[in-house]
């Protein structure tokens, strides 16, 4: 009786570390991802929000490997790769992926990845604030 038990107290922890596992690496950003939008609000202060990627087909992907290479693909014809880092809930690129845009602060939920930042900017005597949002799915 007492090796069933162990037996079973032994399953029960292999489970739940298999399943902690799984949760952990659905929540990595680590993958493959199609972009579903890239807004920015209140885009050079217009009081409009601007997404690049709207319409766009075949979807922009962007891929992090699990190397610290960031790989984005745009209308198939267009690839880049470059360097980035993770701190925390942070991604740092080692160049611009796109409008100045360096730094992301980033967030995993049901497997869709946020990217977000907020940039100040003054031009002449006016300050106004862009804040950026980058919507992307999980496809591997």
């Amino acid at each position: 009786m007492k090796k069933q038990l162990l037996l079973l107290l032994a399953l029960a922890l292999l489970l739940s570390c298999k399943k902690k596992s799984e949760d952990e690496s659905s929540n990595s950003i680590i993958g493959k991802w199609t972009v579903r939008s890239y807004v920015i609000s209140n885009f050079e202060n217009s009081g409009k929000d601007q997404d690049d990627t709207k319409g766009q087909t075949p979807r922009p992907t962007f891929e992090f490997g699990s190397d610290g290479i960031f790989t984005s693909t745009l209308e198939t014809q267009y690839t880049q790769k470059i360097g980035y880092k993770i701190s925390g809930n942070q991604v740092t690129f080692d160049e611009e992926i796109a409008f100045e845009h360096k730094s992301f602060t980033f967030r995993v939920e049901n497997k869709v990845l946020y990217l977000t930042r907020t940039d100040n900017f003054t031009v002449g005597n006016v300050s106004y604030v862009e804040n950026t949002t980058i919507t992307l799915n999980r496809i591997q």
